[in-house]
């Protein structure tokens, strides 16, 4: 979530979005969470800012990691070991491609959006 989130603001400054960007940023941040639920419970909220939509969105990232722990170690207490990819690190962030095609991403009409 902390690489999605980070991609979103450094291709927002790429663009010089001004004064709407963190209302882009919280549209294209709701509406690109695989988490449908989620997503739909967030555009449902009339008056949603950017730090209640990032809150929201690492708290249930938060939870399904937790949940996942918690079924690795009955796995293991099972004698089953479930290894992830070695190439997967969850501290590596991209770097986005710089690119003025990429502002395109901004420009999608929102309920979110005056």
């Amino acid at each position: 979530m902390d690489s999605f989130i980070t991609d979103f603001y450094c291709l927002a400054e790429y663009c010089e979005l001004g004064t709407l960007k963190d209302d882009l940023i919280r549209v294209r941040i709701v509406l690109g969470l695989r988490d449908r639920k989620l997503s739909e419970q967030l555009q449902l909220h009339s008056q949603l800012t950017l730090e209640t939509a990032v809150t929201k969105a690492r708290q249930s990232e938060t939870v399904k990691k937790q949940h996942s722990m918690s079924i690795n170690v009955n796995h293991l207490s099972k004698g089953k070991v479930k290894v992830k990819d070695a190439k997967e690190h969850p501290n590596q962030r991209r770097q986005p491609q710089k690119s003025a095609d990429q502002c395109n991403v901004f420009q999608m009409p929102s309920p979110f959006v005056p």
